[in-house]
């Protein structure tokens, strides 16, 4: 379900008009999903969504706010795509 929010968020944060609240709210949801089911991996995909999306949206305080402490939470996986992903983009928000 959280992978599903997520794609759906994503999509409606680039539809033209007035859509953006809707999208930034199913990437929320997504991420509360993925926390009820400490779906780790799931959360940080969602997370890392949202950030893009505020960043590009001039927010970048909250997009590192939204992003660094979901990433703090790994301990282990740092050499795979996601977490290298995430990694460059907190570094992008610095």
């Amino acid at each position: 379900m959280s992978e599903l929010l997520r794609i759906k968020g994503q999509i409606l944060a680039t539809m033209p008009g007035r859509e953006l609240p809707s999208g930034v709210d199913c990437l929320m949801q997504s991420i509360a999903v993925a926390r009820e089911q400490s779906a780790l991996a799931w959360e940080l995909r969602s997370a890392m969504a949202l950030a893009r999306l505020l960043f590009e949206n001039g927010q970048r305080d909250q997009a590192r706010d939204t992003l660094a402490p979901v990433y703090d939470r790994f301990t282990e996986g740092f050499e795979t795509a996601d977490l290298r992903a995430a990694r460059r983009l907190i570094g992008d928000l610095a």
